[in-house]
């Protein structure tokens, strides 16, 4: 047996829903041309398909895969890399190139696969998509899109195609199908799983705190950060003293929470700076904190709540135990199907320079 891994039906699909990485057991189909078999395991990033093994002048030595009838270019291929390299290339080391671009040969490669597969099928049932559904489609991601962000300018970047539009939503339907009969799941499947996962609806101790930051440049004088750290612990002095702390956040403070009296709200351990965290979890509730010091700034922190860690109750995440489980059930039947589909299929791999 081999370990496979089931990508998102569209490449995008991960920004846009679709649905998550899966692991399933795939028979390996025997002794016969198992060296070939394993070579193609290599390039594949250690994700192997159900594969026709044919001769390699059956198919152009510009194709890097072919199924049902259907290829993609070692030329398109490249191209694909390139575009999801761009921007990280700089930051990797040559090592670091190399696997990346094994591992998303590999992925575009099984995306390819599942790509046509599905396709075939939906073709086979009768399953399109109307003008109107795409409309809307483009509508809903147009809304996911920062404002000025334009939808052709987001496809561009992202190498989509409005085939791979109309295609997600035939997909979608397919698998509208195929989990119609999945059952919901049931009170004793929901307090199992929060039984069995206890740990994960641990919330850890937080504290609610509020600030007052006068903040350091880089490079900033000796003489200006004594100045700065002067002027602090005066207004330290007259919180102790009586004066409202939200006001002389509004006045002094340097960081945009002023506009709410310095309200940082919840903060965990693990989120802000270690010596602002050790102040903020060491200090007495509505204490006026002494002022601490971080690579931002001067601080003068207050507590105004703490809440101890604690375990969530059933009741609490219920709903969202059941969603889950839900999607599961729904990754269960896509990754069948794919099973099911890419079986039935003729894929043929060549791996020729």
């Amino acid at each position: 047996m081999v370990r496979k891994r089931f990508l998102p039906a569209l490449l995008f699909a991960a920004a846009l829903s679709a649905y998550a990485c899966s692991n399933h057991d795939d028979p390996s189909g025997g002794d016969q041309n198992q060296a070939a078999r394993e070579s193609f395991i290599e390039i594949m990033n250690e994700t192997p398909q159900e594969i026709t093994i044919q001769q390699p002048d059956e198919i152009s030595p510009d194709v890097r895969i072919q199924v049902n009838g259907k290829t993609l270019k070692k030329s398109d291929l490249q191209k694909k890399i390139r575009l999801k390299m761009k921007d990280r290339k700089a930051s990797l080391s040559s090592e670091e190139q190399i696997k990346m671009q094994k591992d998303l040969a590999g992925q575009f490669v099984d995306n390819f696969i599942t790509r046509v597969v599905f396709s075939d099928e939906a073709d086979r049932l009768g399953l399109r998509a109307s003008q109107d559904e795409i409309d809307r489609e483009y509508e809903k991601i147009q809304g996911q899109l920062p404002p000025n962000k334009r939808l052709d300018d987001y496809f561009r970047e992202n190498d989509i195609t409005h085939e791979d539009i109309v295609l997600d939503i035939r997909i979608r339907k397919l698998m509208a199908m195929e989990t119609a009969g999945l059952s919901k799941p049931s009170k004793t499947d929901i307090e199992r799983f929060y039984e069995e996962h206890r740990e994960r609806f641990v919330i850890g101790r937080t504290v609610h705190v509020r600030h007052i930051l006068l903040a350091l440049n880089p490079g900033e004088e000796a003489a200006s950060r004594q100045a700065k750290k002067k002027k602090i612990e005066e207004i330290r002095s007259r919180l102790t003293a009586g004066e409202d702390f939200a006001e002389l956040a509004a006045l002094y403070s340097d960081c945009p929470s002023k506009e709410k009296g310095g309200d940082l709200g919840l903060i965990k351990i693990g989120q802000t700076v270690r010596p602002f965290e050790k102040a903020a979890f060491s200090q007495e509730v509505m204490a006026i904190g002494e002022v601490v010091s971080t690579e931002y700034g001067h601080h003068i922190i207050q507590v105004i709540e703490s809440h101890p860690e604690k375990v969530m109750a059933l009741s609490e995440v219920r709903d969202r135990i059941a969603e889950y489980l839900a999607k599961q059930n729904e990754m269960d039947a896509f990754a069948a199907l794919n099973d099911r589909l890419r079986k039935k299929a003729v894929i043929v791999h060549n791996r020729q320079p």
